[in-house]
């Protein structure tokens, strides 16, 4: 979420343009400053897992004000229709309106990813618990769920994105 030559502090991370692009090398560097051409979460490559990205947006078009929308966007990746991984996750937000485009917002998380978020100085903001009928907002939304490696060396088995209950395949 930051540029190259930045300080890798809460206020920089405010206005950011660039978000979760995915790495194999170190966020900063020892000074904490960030290392060219790298932004969001990165794996060691000896590590036995891997980060999938995803991004959507969307529009609410239900009729009564929602709260607590934020687990409904909680990830969930089912791999060869017998594996299940739920956790590790993390997700921002943003709206947009005509030309009005917010600044990124914490969207969910569970607890480890909570951790890393702290770690990596992320932690700008929560979702605001509700969404209202006859906005004009659309709801940008970018994540990353930690997933074993082997999954993403394995192209030729199912693999199944859910959010909100609606599968999404993965190629």
């Amino acid at each position: 979420m930051v540029c190259y030559g930045d300080n890798a502090k809460q206020s920089t991370f405010v206005n950011a343009e660039e978000f979760f692009t995915a790495t194999d090398e170190a966020f900063v560097d020892k000074d904490g400053y960030v290392i060219e051409g790298i932004h969001g979460f990165s794996q060691n490559k000896e590590s036995e897992n891997t980060f999938l990205y995803y991004t959507f947006d969307f529009e609410y078009i239900g009729k009564n004000q929602r709260t607590s929308v934020e687990y409904d966007f909680a990830p969930r990746v089912v791999y060869n229709s017998e594996y299940t991984f739920d956790s590790d996750y993390f997700s921002m937000y943003r709206t947009r309106n005509n030309s009005i485009v917010s600044t990124w917002a914490n969207f969910d998380s569970d607890s480890e990813a909570t951790a890393t978020v702290k770690a990596l100085g992320l932690e700008i903001g929560y979702f605001n618990g509700s969404i209202k009928p006859l906005s004009d907002d659309i709801y940008e939304v970018r994540g990353v769920i930690q997933i074993p490696k082997k999954i993403k060396e394995d192209s030729n088995r199912e693999l199944i994105l859910y959010l909100c209950g609606v599968p999404y395949e993965i190629h």
